[in-house]
């Protein structure tokens, strides 16, 4: 168990390193990224309806991480997959968003993305 334990940390350590920098990113984007989520079953709908009850984007940015912790490395990389698959979304509205805030965001994912590269390969 505590080898299954050990090789499970990457995604989700690397979550937990950038959970500030999530929160500040995402919250503009978390109804759909929980949207996606759950239409990849990484989240019920129970979870959903948990993560809408909180106040405001960034407690729901904050609910969704938490609630990947409890879920485990597969839901870490799903949802950094899902957050790959929302800024490629998001690049064919880049026109209507400040680039400032979309490069942030890009800067963000492509670092998890990174991350789940090097994790993959091991």
């Amino acid at each position: 168990v505590e080898k299954q334990v050990h090789m499970c940390e990457p995604c989700l350590r690397t979550l937990r390193q950038r959970r500030v920098s999530l929160v500040d990113k995402l919250e503009r984007h978390i109804d759909s990224l929980v949207d996606l989520l759950v239409a990849k079953n990484v989240f019920t709908r129970d979870d959903r309806e948990e993560i809408l009850y909180e106040k405001g984007p960034r407690g729901k940015v904050r609910k969704v991480l938490d609630i990947l912790e409890c879920k485990g490395e597969e839901a870490a990389r799903i949802f950094i997959s899902a957050s790959s698959q929302l800024k490629e979304s998001d690049s064919k509205t880049i026109d209507q968003a400040p680039k400032q805030t979309t490069g942030g965001l890009t800067k963000l994912l492509s670092l998890l993305v990174s991350s789940l590269s090097v994790v993959s390969k091991s």
